[in-house]
């Protein structure tokens, strides 16, 4: 009988062990993290949007996720999709480094419509795009450019910086 419960325990142990390995591993996934911790290498740019922004649960509608986006070429081939989070308790969207040139970011806006954004990457250089309604200050420099929805409203700002 003592036997029996030396094994039993030994088992749970295992069962405990390897439920705590499991539940804190991670999927493979292709991710970006936030653009603070990102340097631009010699040979690429970032680019930070700032898309509209949902509560994922209800238990995390205090940190709310940004929505998902697309970069395509010019000619609207998607190269990239991007999850925009950088963890289930994070508010900073992610970043993405990418090849110097000419891009559009198709994504959501604050007012619940979707966008394309004409951007270019710069060698060094990040590029924010703001659509999620948060107010970008005006004494930036350089000083914001507008970007402007179908109807031609300003839905955001667009900001390039070293």
């Amino acid at each position: 009988m003592i036997g029996c419960v030396h094994t039993s325990r030994r088992i749970v142990v295992c069962l405990v062990v390897t439920l705590v390995q499991v539940g804190c591993a991670t999927p493979a996934r292709k991710t970006h993290g936030p653009a603070a911790s990102v340097p631009a290498s010699a040979a690429s740019g970032i680019l930070v949007v700032y898309t509209a922004t949902y509560p994922a649960t209800l238990e995390e509608s205090e940190y709310p996720a940004h929505t998902d986006y697309t970069v395509a070429t010019p000619n609207d081939t998607v190269i990239e999709r991007v999850s925009n989070r950088t963890g289930s308790f994070d508010k900073r969207p992610a970043s993405v480094n990418l090849p110097p040139g000419e891009y559009h970011v198709r994504a959501q806006y604050s007012r619940g419509g979707f966008v394309t954004v004409p951007v270019v990457i710069e060698t060094g250089k990040i590029t924010t795009l703001t659509l999620d309604g948060s107010p970008v200050p005006l004494d930036e420099t350089p000083a914001p450019v507008p970007i402007h929805s179908p109807n031609g409203s300003v839905i955001g700002w667009r900001v390039t910086k070293e």
